[in-house]
């Protein structure tokens, strides 16, 4: 969903391309010119089992018609396995920091 702020009005969005499955406690940080947002992570839940902490990242971008969503190739040394942190910009930066690994 977008939420507008001129408005005040929610709105239902349908981004094409590589979307992720559902989660919750996923931090999202827009880019530096504000041209993208970014989903890290998260945890899902499919049944009663164990549920997932994803690690992967994906990024969500609006042209004049559509939301586009796909899945970003990372590399490097990822953080641990964790869900609930907060990650924080600043120029090409971000500083993930806390969250749980209750697995």
């Amino acid at each position: 969903y977008s939420f507008c702020l001129d408005t005040f009005q929610w709105s239902q969005i349908k981004p094409l391309g590589q979307v992720p499955t559902p989660r919750s406690a996923a931090p999202i940080v827009t880019s530096q010119d504000g041209s993208s947002l970014f989903i890290l992570g998260g945890y899902s839940k499919q049944s009663d089992d164990k549920g997932t902490v994803h690690t992967d990242v994906y990024a969500l971008t609006e042209d004049e018609t559509n939301w586009q969503c796909r899945q970003v190739k990372i590399s490097g040394a990822k953080p641990e396995q964790r869900c609930g942190s907060s990650l924080h910009c600043s120029l090409n930066t971000c500083v993930l920091f806390g969250g749980v690994a209750d697995y």
